[in-house]
């Protein structure tokens, strides 16, 4: 059993993973996992609670640390509906990195990422100017229907490129 401390919260496609010190995993939360033990879990990994808020409708809440949000418009109706969505906007909460399995966090340069992955890539008008949305590592979602996947998005201004938030899970379905 591992002694070392969380040091990581990796954001993917399907889940969080809590990351020790060491690089062990100590705990997952999935996307369809209840909503109520990952708030738990995340508040024992930042220390803190969180502000909650209830939304539309009666099973919509938010649970929202200073730049993490986890969000649920009911329970999950699997395989199409997660239960949870994360917004990260920034890289770190009381020294505990916010992260994509593949290293991307708030402040990197999202620019070289679109740039590799063009088909993936979006430039979309905002009141405000313009945003770049790539979206990563697609995973298929088990209907049937080869079309349909969770992915990880980033989103950056694409004037600086810096990212701003990282979501997930997306769907690329309604």
């Amino acid at each position: 059993m591992s002694t070392s401390e969380p040091s990581r919260l990796v954001i993917s496609s399907t889940d969080m993973q809590i990351v020790l010190e060491d690089g062990t995993v100590a705990e997952t939360i999935a996307y369809f996992d209840p909503m109520v033990p990952a708030v738990e879990k995340i508040t024992e990994l930042f220390g803190s609670p969180p502000r909650v808020d209830a939304t539309d409708g009666p099973d919509a809440t938010d649970y929202e640390w200073p730049g993490f949000r986890l969000d649920s418009d009911g329970p999950a109706i699997e395989p199409l509906r997660p239960e949870i969505f994360v917004t990260v906007s920034v890289a770190e909460i009381n020294d505990i990195q916010l992260e994509t399995t593949d290293e991307h966090q708030v402040g990197d340069d999202l620019r070289p990422l679109a740039d590799a992955h063009p088909e993936d890539s979006s430039v979309y008008p905002l009141e405000s100017g313009e945003e770049l949305s790539v979206k990563i590592l697609s995973v298929p979602v088990e209907t049937g229907d080869a079309d349909r996947a969770f992915r990880t998005g980033l989103s950056a201004d694409p004037a600086d490129g810096v990212i701003r938030q990282i979501h997930a899970p997306e769907k690329n379905f309604e």
